[in-house]
């Protein structure tokens, strides 16, 4: 069934979810410069690229959780640099794109805090935005396995200090979050969507697929 971001978008159409809207109308090219810019520094260099055969062991959930130890710092490290006059309503916004982002693990039934189910949720956004399609749940939960067993096979990945991973998991989580306040704006967001991608992926966004069966990389 065809409902993987339909209930997102149910809750976008309550009064209590304009301001998230107007926001990214307003000022998504100045957000996204911003998560870009992090983006292209930090961590994500580390993730190597998806072979075409999904493994066929599966890790545990657990493996990728993050317990997180602290309260969340990635939005005022996002909005550092910002203008002092609008810093402050920067941090607010991605603060709330985290609250959004807990409700959206709810909505899905997927486990919370989990640095697995934040990649293949920007994974998957990324491409429902690039490609012009939607995911159906199943396809979903296949991509969060293939994420997780990814990411638990790479040792510099492992080796990473519980406040970064949680840094990851942040950044993922916002990032996602605020690309479906600005889909729900109506703001074209493919160019992002490619560059996510591919920072992800480390693959030209045309030779992605993603079915059923995960993710595959056309030759």
């Amino acid at each position: 069934m065809r409902r993987l971001f339909l209930l997102w978008f149910l809750l976008l159409a309550q009064p209590s979810y304009a301001d998230d809207e107007g926001w990214a109308s307003r000022d998504y090219d100045y957000a996204k410069n911003t998560l870009d810019d992090f983006y292209d520094r930090k961590y994500w260099d580390m993730v190597s690229p998806m072979s075409k055969r999904p493994r066929e062991k599966l890790a545990r959930a657990a493996s990728t959780a993050i317990a997180a130890r602290r309260q969340p710092r990635m939005p005022d490290v996002l909005a550092a640099h910002i203008a002092s006059d609008t810093r402050a309503a920067h941090v607010a916004f991605f603060r709330k794109m985290l609250v959004r982002y807990g409700e959206f693990e709810r909505l899905m039934q997927v486990p919370k805090n989990d640095l697995a189910v934040a990649v293949a949720s920007l994974i998957a956004i990324s491409y429902q935005s690039y490609v012009q399609v939607e995911l159906d749940d199943t396809t979903f939960k296949r991509l969060i396995e293939q994420t997780r067993t990814h990411l638990t096979a790479m040792p510099d990945f492992m080796k990473l200090p519980l406040a970064d991973k949680q840094d990851m998991f942040e950044h993922a989580a916002i990032i996602s979050m605020t690309m479906l306040a600005a889909r729900a704006a109506h703001i074209d967001i493919r160019a992002s969507a490619k560059q996510y991608l591919e920072g992800v992926l480390k693959v030209d966004a045309n030779r992605i697929e993603v079915t059923k069966q995960g993710i595959s990389i056309r030759d």
